[in-house]
């Protein structure tokens, strides 16, 4: 028996899964397949690529495979800046590892993804704004890239009539979906990738559907629904693939426990990371980093200081002067098979970019919107060398660079990834 998962386009928090996200069977606009991350430029000589939206997004595509990165030195004492040496303009040819053959037909490759319990106990996967939440990488990018599939409250940009943002409720309680023994799970890939593009007062959402090549699925399991609903602890089940597949079906066993090679703590000989690693490659941060909200009025206010080789150390100062301050450290993932967990060398791939070190001042230059004046926040970076960094929000007239927004979007993400590990998920609130 499989259990069939249909993602409708529907108003408030439901999602699409159609052959092309941009055109959802509720006509709601809501996009809800694809991924996070954006494409990544082709990198210029010594360049590197241009950045994604996501953990490990974009860095040039193939490049990313095949540059490996030169530095370039950023301010006395800061962080140095990471570009791709590559092979001349587009930065460097394609990986034979990824290539396939040429299929007989043109994408998209809609695909039937099945997730099926091979062992003998039930298993839970977690269900958000999305009916299962997995994530898929291509060979090409190293598996950094994060391509969906994901739920997007936006309109097409390429629609005429995609000038502001929309309004689509709530997501279902987060919850986990359970697969019973010998069971199996289906979703309805679409196989197109989304990126979201910033235009000031609002975001819309590029879509792509994905070319034949060599990808990798990975997916959370848990062992009962208390633990998928929160995302706590869990295993990673990943496994590469080929698209298009065969009769456009993937066949994703759940059950069975894998090693990860990436489970390891950093040892003296893991190199520094350069942020040109393919994502399941171990490295060690680089530097020191120190990066915080700033302003605004709040119970509470935190601040993160990231440490080699691979330490996080999350503080959070409440409002309440009699309520004592809160603190913990966890290690930060050196590496990963799944492309949405945020690593160091997606934090030294974001922090090290040329326009990112170039942004740093003695003055604490503000990056975008600064709403602190009106009781907002803002976030804040501050390195060894006394230079710091302010990046606010965009808006008209004031767009973030994406490379900057990268920092707020991968810092974000890895804020929220930390909340969960052990040490820091119980911290006082």
């Amino acid at each position: 028996m499989t259990l069939v998962l249909v993602a409708l386009a529907a108003g408030a928090c439901t999602s699409s899964s159609s052959s092309d996200p941009r055109t959802g069977t509720g006509g709601t606009g809501v996009t809800a397949t694809g991924g996070s991350s954006g494409t990544g430029g082709g990198g210029t000589p010594g360049g590197g690529g241009s950045s994604g939206g996501k953990a490990g997004g974009g860095t040039g595509g193939a490049a990313a495979a095949a540059g490996r990165g030169g530095t370039a030195t950023g301010g006395a004492g800061g962080v140095a800046a990471t570009g791709g040496s590559g092979g001349g303009a587009g930065g460097g040819a394609p990986d034979p590892m990824c290539a396939v053959a040429t299929p007989s037909t043109s994408p998209p490759y809609p695909t039937e993804i099945r997730f099926k319990n091979d062992s003998g106990a039930p298993v839970y996967v977690y269900q958000g704004c999305l009916p299962v939440d997995f994530g898929v990488s291509s060979c090409t990018s190293g598996f950094r890239d994060g391509l969906g599939p994901t739920y997007t409250c936006a309109c097409g940009c390429e629609m005429a009539s995609c000038t502001g943002g929309l309004a689509c409720g709530q997501c279902a309680p987060l919850s986990g979906t359970k697969i019973d023994a010998g069971q199996s799970l289906s979703y309805a890939w679409s196989a197109y990738a989304t990126s979201t593009e910033d235009r000031g007062t609002y975001t819309c959402v590029n879509s792509r559907a994905l070319p034949a090549g060599r990808y990798r699925i990975a997916i959370r399991v848990f062992d009962d629904a208390t633990s998928a609903g929160s995302k706590q602890g869990g295993r990673l089940v990943t496994q590469d693939f080929q698209l298009p597949t065969a009769a456009g079906v993937l066949e994703v066993p759940v059950g069975t426990v894998q090693s990860d090679p990436c489970g390891a703590a950093p040892t003296a000989a893991t190199p520094p990371c350069t942020g040109a690693e393919a994502h399941d490659q171990a490295c060690a941060l680089p530097f020191t980093m120190a990066y915080g909200a700033d302003g605004g009025r709040g119970i509470s206010l935190d601040s993160v200081l990231l440490m080699p080789p691979a330490a996080y150390t999350l503080t959070r100062t409440f409002s309440d002067s009699a309520k004592p301050t809160a603190q913990c450290t966890a290690a930060l993932p050196i590496c990963s098979r799944d492309a949405r967990v945020v690593t160091a060398a997606d934090v030294t791939r974001v922090l090290t970019q040329p326009t990112v070190a170039a942004a740093f001042g003695a003055d604490t230059p503000v990056v975008g919107y600064d709403s602190r004046p009106t009781d907002g926040r803002i976030l804040l970076l501050h390195r060894p060398d006394g230079e710091s960094l302010g990046i606010g929000d965009s808006a008209q007239g004031k767009v973030v660079p994406a490379e900057l927004a990268d920092v707020k979007t991968v810092l974000g993400l890895l804020d929220t990834q930390m909340a969960s590990v052990p040490g820091c998920a119980n911290l006082a609130r």
